[in-house]
């Protein structure tokens, strides 16, 4: 009797041991994937292409919290060059600068926005 709850208890702290294992490696994998993004869209060369507006959309959604609710607004251009299509999250001044079948130089770093002439 001693020795199956001997056992049981030694299959259940494996078992822990291989779930906390697990959960450490999942967590560096996401740990690194967010560093590797933050590097490419910050400290990464900027681009530079000529492009051209192929899309602007926005996406409107309520928050609400404790002490109330608002509106929010995402603006989302979306640029054709070199055969690539890329979306970019920018500010309404930025969206409300630019109309659709514009051609410029823009100019980006990973997946941020800098400019676009």
């Amino acid at each position: 009797m001693l020795d199956t709850v001997i056992k049981v208890k030694s299959k259940i702290v494996w078992s822990e041991m291989v779930l906390q294992i697990f959960v450490g490696i999942l967590f560096l994998v996401i740990l690194i994937g967010l560093v590797i993004r933050l590097f490419k869209d910050y400290a990464g060369k900027t681009k530079t292409v000529m492009a051209t507006l192929a899309n602007k959309s926005d996406f409107s959604y309520e928050v609400v919290s404790k002490f109330g609710s608002s509106e929010k607004t995402n603006y989302t251009l979306t640029f054709e060059f070199e055969g690539i299509t890329k979306e970019f999250s920018v500010s309404y001044f930025v969206y409300d600068s630019f109309e659709i079948g514009e051609s410029g130089i823009l100019k980006f770093k990973g997946n941020r926005y800098i400019d676009f002439q």
